[in-house]
Order: C-alpha cells, then structure tokens, then sequence
C-alpha cells in the first residue's frame, strides 16, 4: 500500500511517502520543513515536489495519514485539509492519528515501561499524555486523555499516574522545556512525530478496520486563545483520547 503521510502539528513539519505490505515497509521519501515559515506556504509545494520525485502521481495514492495534533492550529487546520482535500479527489481513504501517539510509537515496543510525549504548547505549558505498548501491538495504548500542564509539574503529576519504580520515557520535541528528569523519568529523544511511522500505524488502523472518529477533525487540546480567560495548573481535556 502507498502511503503519504504527513504531520503539521509543530514547528518541524514531517511528510513520508511509505510502502507498506505484509513483509515490513520501504520509505521512498521522508521530508522535514519548517513549519515557523507557515504551514500553508510549505505544504502543498512539499507534496507536489515528491510525487514529482518518485514519479508517483496522485492518483497512485492508496491512503493519506494526517497526525490530527495537538499543536498548532493553523497547521493542523492546514493538514487536515488538505489530507481531506486530497483524499476527496483521489477517492482514497484518510487516516488521522494523534501526533502524541505518533511520538509514543516511536519509542516502543517496550512492553515493562511507560511513555510521556511532550509537545509545547505554548504559554508555558505542554501536553502530554501517558501510554504503554501491548504485547504484539504496533501503536501504544493511551492510557490518560491529554494532559495540558506546566512543565515543571509533568514529572510530578505522572509520578502520581503509573506504578512505583515504573520507568517512563519523556519524549518528543517539547522535552527541552521539562527540568532535568530524576528517576523513574529519561529522556528518549526531541524529534517530532514521525510521518514514517504515521504511514506504518495509519495502515494498521485502515486493516483494523479503525479510522479515526472523523479524519477531519483535529485534537487541538486547549479553546482558542482568543476565548481563554484563565488557565489552571493541570487540567484534563475531555475526550482527547486517540482511540
């Protein structure tokens, strides 16, 4: 199965054109842009410029994969749309994962420990949300709805949430706003979510039969700005499970 996948919902944009088949995956392109330029101008050029690459033209798409956030929201609103506007022409199907599961993923398989990715979210806070693998799981289970919480408090608030002398790996790329981890906390790495392992996950869901609830709709994790009046410590967003 071909696969583009593409994530915008930080300030590194990722987008891979994957194979995918029962034997494993080959990645034809994978692609980094600089999302602080602006989603919208980068995008779509980016898209263009690797089917052009590889000679695979748009209708040779079998499935488009979207990271659904959260994160920014002109560059979520940017991807989805245009996974949307894409998969509408085409006639394909859409897959849209959550771009903390993204990152857990690629952290795993590790069956005996938990994973915390992190990404900014701005006005000195971070999301997060905790998740362990499966036995024979590709994709992480999202054990917490997303947490938005100020970086000094990620360690202490997931302490409270996971086993005594558990291991938890801090991920992804707003790691670098966290305090120094003390055990049981590490630090896994600052990348941001992969659009390989977008495409891997994204086919796995469409053969599970799972897509998610509306390829459309993305996992912002906080109102818009414009509506906020007043931010507590820690708080919980309903529904903001990937599942």
């Amino acid at each position: 199965m071909l696969v583009l996948a593409f994530d915008t919902s930080g300030a590194v944009m990722t987008l891979a054109l994957v194979e995918v088949d029962h034997n494993g995956h080959r990645n034809l392109v994978d692609r980094c842009g600089d999302g602080k330029t602006g989603h919208s101008a980068l995008l779509a050029p980016m898209v263009a410029e690797v089917l052009n690459e590889t000679g695979v033209a748009a209708g040779d798409l079998e499935l488009i994969a979207c990271g659904r956030g959260p994160g920014s929201f002109t560059g979520l609103r940017t991807g989805l749309a245009l996974a949307k506007g894409l998969a509408m022409g085409i006639g394909r199907p859409v897959v849209g994962l959550g771009s903390l599961t993204i990152l857990a993923a690629a952290s795993g398989p590790l069956e005996t420990t938990f994973i915390a990715p992190v990404i900014d979210a701005r006005h000195r806070e971070v999301f997060t949300a905790l998740y362990r693998f499966e036995l024979g799981r590709l994709e992480p289970v999202q054990l917490t709805e997303i947490l938005v919480i100020e970086p000094g408090k990620v360690m202490g608030v997931l302490s409270s949430l996971v086993p005594l002398q558990a291991k938890v790996i801090l991920t992804g790329p707003g790691t670098n706003l966290l305090p120094e981890p003390v055990f049981p906390f590490e630090f896994g790495g600052e990348s941001a979510p992969s659009a390989e392992i977008l495409a891997i996950l994204a086919v796995q869901r469409l053969a599970d039969g799972q897509l998610s609830p509306s390829p459309a709709s993305p996992l912002y994790g906080r109102s818009p700005d414009i509506f906020k009046t007043w931010t507590p410590p820690v708080r919980l967003v309903a529904g903001t499970t990937d599942a």
